[in-house]
């Protein structure tokens, strides 16, 4: 509901609401009393031969007017504004229609200062021939409200002197033309995502058949090297991120400082791309919550070809795995543990790509690789080998080339209770679909024979396994050995100041005593939180029937997680195996 509503005069009209009713209750101000202030402000007469006057402003809206000039004029300009420490409550500026480009401000014009805090410029300024918008941005901070308000009771309030009047021989557009106008620069544009809303997120994929030249235009939200509201283009074959609206790469957009904008124009080789808009869930072309840019039309992403003659065909974008992968865990939501397995039939040097959460040098949604059969990691997300992803600065990129042996191997991924695919709660990462890990060969091309699926439970040297303990578990299966064999057991468990409280044993079937049992000392750290444990060594055992054994007590299992989970997750409990080579 907005409360300080549109105030038409016939000069212009009015573009982006900037503060509601919520807002102003917030910030202190009755009701009642806004609706008086807005009946005491009264505008000046607009001037007989004006081509634009905006006056009678409403604050927190941008109002904008447009004129076109045949040839080159002088044109007579009088503007009222009013700065303040850091952004000005009151600004007005002139806007180049075909190139965006801001050829007149006020805030920058040297205006005179009134000791009534108000700016005034009155003077001349030159234009050539072309389609003009004339825009008035009224903004005030909630002080600056209060202030608003006492001075509008008292007949000196901000809305009868703020103002921009522009005289000349031009033609003055209407408001049908002004809309038009403010659309030409987008006509030949391939992606236009454009005055962006709330929690937007825009996406679309287009292909190029020849060297291409593209002009990116963007305008976001960025702050402390934090981008909220911002855009990036990518190489959908590759996964590479070509370009991004960042701090490093962006310049003042005007308004707030929080508003930045890049312009570039660089090549595209032949190939399939993908542009993404996002909007987190303020400060936008529906509701500035700060002073807006100069360009409010073009907040998102704007994209054009430079030549008539290129030749782009767009397309609806659906991210699929990234070509030659080999294993896919993405998309992942909230809470969420998952794995895949692989066997690499010779050496290789794997791309390894993950998207993750991570804050203070700690992983949140993260993934790794075990060698399948030592259950030790050959590679892990952790923060220090991870970079900005995009967005809030939690979100984390993993991109690395790993050399594996030939062998068998785990991969996993696992997500806490938040800010994942399924709901972020905060600015997503750029390729936001590839949250997860993707694994693909280093070199150009698919992987052929040298890669293929891993099923563990096919391994014929298991003897038995009891896996995914959960809270309260009390499980056993039996197994017997025909002649005295060397196994291996891999358990994992919790523990800590020496007491087990997931564990496992083996007991003689005949006579129900106990010949192993995991014990803390004969353990090690496996991953995660401290009390995570695990034994991994060969024992020797009779021939005979056994019974292997698992109890659980009420917290930290396969169920859920209470603390970090170990690194192999989805073998906790214990697993007997031979030690010899059996063909599979």
């Amino acid at each position: 509901m907005t409360l300080i509503g549109t105030v038409a005069d016939g000069y212009g009209r009015k573009v982006g609401t900037a503060m509601n009713l919520r807002s102003l209750l917030k910030a202190g101000i009755p009701v009642l009393i806004v609706g008086v202030a807005i009946a005491a402000v009264s505008g000046s007469r607009r001037p007989d031969d004006a081509m634009v006057d905006l006056r009678k402003l409403t604050p927190f809206e941008v109002t904008d007017a447009g004129f076109t000039l045949e040839a080159e004029q002088d044109l007579s300009v009088e503007a009222v504004g009013a700065p303040r420490a850091d952004y000005w409550a009151g600004n007005a500026w002139i806007l180049n229609a075909q190139t965006r480009e801001v050829v007149w401000e006020l805030r920058v014009s040297n205006p005179e200062h009134s000791r009534r805090g108000l700016a005034k410029f009155e003077g001349t300024v030159r234009l050539p021939a072309g389609d003009y918008l004339v825009k008035y941005a009224m903004f005030a901070r909630p002080d600056d409200v209060r202030s608003w308000l006492t001075r509008a009771l008292g007949g000196l309030g901000f809305g009868e002197d703020f103002r921009i009047t522009i005289q000349g021989p031009g033609t003055p557009l209407s408001d049908a033309e002004v809309d038009q106008v403010d659309r030409s620069f987008a006509d030949n544009a391939f992606v236009s995502f454009t005055g962006l809303d709330d929690d937007s997120q825009e996406r679309i994929g287009f292909s190029v058949s020849q060297p291409t030249e593209v002009e990116v235009y963007a305008i976001g939200e960025v702050m402390d090297g934090e981008a909220y509201d911002y855009g990036w283009l990518m190489n959908t074959e590759t996964g590479e991120v070509l370009w991004k609206l960042d701090a490093d790469g962006s310049q003042p957009a005007g308004g707030a400082e929080k508003n930045r904008m890049a312009r570039t124009v660089f090549s595209l080789d032949p190939g399939s791309y993908a542009a993404y808009a996002v909007t987190d869930g303020s400060h936008d072309a529906s509701n500035w919550n700060s002073a807006p840019p100069l360009d409010p039309e073009y907040w998102g992403l704007t994209i054009r070809a430079t030549s008539d003659d290129a030749d782009i065909q767009v397309y609806a974008y659906r991210p699929a795995p990234l070509a030659n992968a080999f294993v896919s865990l993405i998309g992942l939501g909230d809470d969420e543990a998952v794995s895949a397995g692989f066997t690499l039939t010779q050496p290789m040097a794997v791309r390894v790509r993950a998207l993750g959460e991570g804050m203070g040098d700690q992983m949140y949604d993260y993934g790794w690789i075990l060698d399948a059969e030592s259950h030790r990691p050959v590679w892990k997300m952790e923060y220090g080998n991870t970079e900005s992803a995009g967005g809030a600065d939690k979100n984390r990129l993993a991109d690395e080339i790993v050399p594996l042996e030939a062998g068998d191997y785990l991969v996993y991924y696992v997500t806490d209770g938040s800010h994942s695919f399924e709901d972020w709660n905060a600015s997503p990462p750029m390729d936001q679909d590839r949250w997860g890990i993707t694994l693909l060969p280093a070199a150009d091309g698919p992987a052929g024979n040298a890669v293929r699926p891993l099923d563990p439970a096919s391994d014929r040297r298991r003897i038995a396994a009891l896996l995914g303990i959960r809270d309260d578990d009390q499980r056993s299966e039996s197994f017997t050995l025909a002649d005295e064999t060397d196994v291996r057991v891999y358990a994992l468990g919790e523990g800590s100041d020496g007491d087990m409280y997931d564990y496992a044993w083996i007991e003689n079937a005949g006579t129900g005593r106990t010949v192993w049992q995991m014990e803390y000392r004969d353990t090690e750290h496996a991953g995660g939180a401290t009390k995570n444990r695990v034994f991994d060594a060969v024992i020797t055992l009779p021939a005979g029937e056994y019974t292997l054994r698992y109890t659980s007590d009420g917290s930290h299992s396969s169920e859920d997680w209470n603390s970090g989970a170990p690194y192999d997750p989805f073998n906790y409990g214990v697993t007997i195996t031979r030690t010899e080579n059996i063909e599979r």
